[in-house]
């Protein structure tokens, strides 16, 4: 299948835990403090030096941990444990290996009046060391919000229905929803990835109707097939985009667009733009900066004052200097107002929605793609696709429409 596939693009390269990193980035993905690291990883290398008869069960998972320096931060979860247990295996050593032949008191209790305050300090360092750890915050990758509208999925359609989205949540939607997902984390590396990031980032609703129709009836057994019979990667979706394989959708679609996605399009528009002749796409960059407020009527600031938009002159100011704005467009359910400033910039998108105001700042080839007419502006052809589900910004659902002519 690798070699069959080889012409689309490696979906892989987008998942940052797969990414090798550097040493210290490593360290630094297990422990806040660096020098502890390299204490615990030389600590866990002489427990296994020293007891490897007693320890040889736990040596394959230290391995596998020891991977995370070589093949992605993945593996990091293996390393953790073993990290901790060198500190405590090194602090076993001192007081147990090397204390003894300091003999810094002859009677037994000052001896354990010293070791009991050495003891207090190293506890007591390491805790001062590790402080950041106690200001750390988990928090549920699949939140409540997004729970309910997967389970408004489940409620409100069919059995048989398909969700077409990003494969982050795949297994999410498959156990909330209980409906099945185009992709999802065990499947991400194939083309239907590929067609998804590209109906997606197109700005043409005929084409993402035609790339769904595709991967509903043909799916990929169906891209397979073509690609065996001696049809490019390239000519494959020149032939879609044609609609060449369009015909009527059995199964219940449904578009599902969820908040994360905003955070992640950049790597879904390089995939959706992917030009197979240069083996590369564009990023196209969607920026929600945080703690915006209006101070006046066109006048926004965000992020702590670090970033401002300034609606009277058409000029956005942060940390990297100053830069100007193409369009700026203001949405509530009731009203849709444009204005334009310059002919070149970002383009300025103010929504207003079940989080009050939310300010986006947008590359101007990502205005016409579908994900932002559909999901942030709501902006969608019926001839195609009907809205289902409006809770901007958590979810925004539409059904696919089974057939168009």
């Amino acid at each position: 299948a690798e070699i069959l596939f080889k012409d689309f693009p490696n979906i892989f390269m987008s998942i940052s835990e797969l990414q090798k990193l550097k040493f210290e980035e490593v360290i630094g993905s297990v422990i806040f403090s660096y020098p502890l690291g390299i204490l615990g990883l030389i600590g866990a290398f002489f427990l296994f030096l020293f007891n490897l008869r007693n320890t040889i069960f736990l040596l394959p998972f230290f391995v596998i941990g020891l991977l995370s320096f070589f093949s992605g931060a993945r593996f990091a979860m293996y390393l953790a444990p073993f990290i901790g247990i060198g500190i405590g295996y090194l602090i076993y050593l001192f007081f147990n290996k090397i204390m003894p032949y300091l003999t810094l008191f002859k009677e037994t209790e000052k001896q354990k009046v010293i070791i009991h305050f050495i003891g207090t300090l190293f506890l007591i360092l390491i805790m001062w060391i590790q402080k950041p750890v106690l200001g750390f915050n988990s928090y549920p990758k699949v939140f409540s919000p997004l729970v309910k509208d997967m389970d408004y999925i489940k409620i409100h359609t069919p059995e048989n229905s398909a969700i077409w989205t990003w494969w982050d949540y795949g297994y999410a939607f498959q156990l909330y929803s209980r409906r099945t997902t185009f992709h999802d984390g065990g499947s991400q590396g194939s083309p239907k990835t590929y067609f998804i990031a590209r109906s997606f980032t197109i700005p043409d609703p005929r084409e993402a109707w035609y790339i769904t129709s595709f991967i509903s009836n043909f799916g990929l057994t169906g891209i397979a097939e073509k690609l065996k019979k001696g049809i490019s990667a390239k000519e494959l979706v020149e032939m879609v985009k044609e609609g060449k394989y369009a015909k009527e959708i059995k199964t219940p679609v449904y578009w599902v667009f969820t908040m994360d996605l905003i955070g992640k399009f950049a790597w879904i528009h390089y995939f959706g733009s992917y030009n197979f002749d240069t083996k590369e796409g564009k990023f196209g960059r969607i920026i929600a900066p945080a703690q915006c407020k209006i101070l006046t009527e066109n006048f926004i600031e965000c992020d702590n004052g670090r970033l401002s938009i300034d609606l009277n002159s058409g000029i956005i100011t942060d940390s990297n200097g100053i830069s100007t704005i193409n369009y700026f467009y203001f949405k509530t359910q009731e009203k849709f107002i444009q204005k334009k400033f310059f002919e070149k910039g970002y383009i300025i998108e103010v929504v207003r929605g079940k989080e009050g105001g939310q300010v986006f700042i947008i590359d101007p080839a990502v205005f016409k793609t579908l994900f932002n007419q559909m999901y942030i502006l709501r902006n969608y052809d019926p001839k195609y696709f009907e809205l289902i589900l409006d809770d901007f910004p958590y979810m925004v659902i539409y059904k696919v429409k089974e057939k168009i002519w």
